[in-house]
């Protein structure tokens, strides 16, 4: 899909912020990290950047929550190889992931010889928008904010703030850590969106071996 803007080649920000932010994120330089994380994310503009907003996470995290129907797939995008030279993106096909904003639960009358052996009159079913089956919800797995790994929100929460873990000093750099490396794997995949269209633009994948730019 081409895009009307010219995107320039920026993979020495690319690669140096990177390193950058890992290396100061080590080093226990969690500011450092962190601006690091933030320059890295300008890089991409406007279009790819990620949102950095604990309310518009907590939004799309909440929205992750889903039903999987017993009777039809999807395709979804994981990333191999990353940051190798081969890197590409695999196509897997998983059971079909049903956001509950999509759902419907109602009631459906059972037949009097499951009536007996279910003890009850009825039972809970849904339908899927997707394949239009009918699925028991007794028989139905949930999905809460999990995914096949990786997954990608193009929003992160704001990062830990240290002084709200003071009575707990060792908890603050494991909880900076964490939201370190999701919002790495958030940039990391669009950094890859913006690759491929920098590719489809110019015909040649840009450099990233940043240590021979001057």
């Amino acid at each position: 899909m081409g895009k009307s803007g010219y995107l320039p080649d920026i993979s020495y920000n690319f690669g140096f912020f990177r390193t950058l932010g890992v290396n100061c994120l080590q080093g226990k330089d969690y500011t450092g990290a962190t601006a690091a994380l933030y320059t890295l994310n300008s890089c991409l503009g406007n279009e790819y950047m990620i949102t950095v907003n604990t309310k518009q996470y907590n939004e799309a995290m909440k929205n992750l929550d889903a039903f999987i129907c017993n009777n039809c797939t999807m395709i979804v995008d994981k990333i191999v190889n990353k940051g190798e030279e081969d890197e590409h993106v695999k196509q897997l096909e998983i059971q079909r992931e049903v956001s509950l904003s999509e759902v419907v639960i109602f009631d459906v009358a059972l037949l009097e010889i499951d009536q007996i052996l279910c003890n009850s009159k009825t039972v809970k079913v849904w339908t899927c928008p997707y394949c239009d089956k009918i699925n028991e919800l007794n028989q139905t797995k949930k999905i809460q904010n999990e995914r096949v790994q990786p997954f990608f929100l193009k929003v992160v929460a704001s990062p830990p703030e240290p002084n709200a873990y003071m009575i707990n000093r060792l908890g603050y750099p494991e909880r900076l850590a964490v939201w370190f490396y999701n919002f790495l794997e958030e940039i990391t995949w669009q950094e890859y969106l913006y690759r491929t269209e920098y590719q489809n633009q110019h015909g040649t994948d840009m450099e990233f071996d940043y240590k021979e730019k001057p």
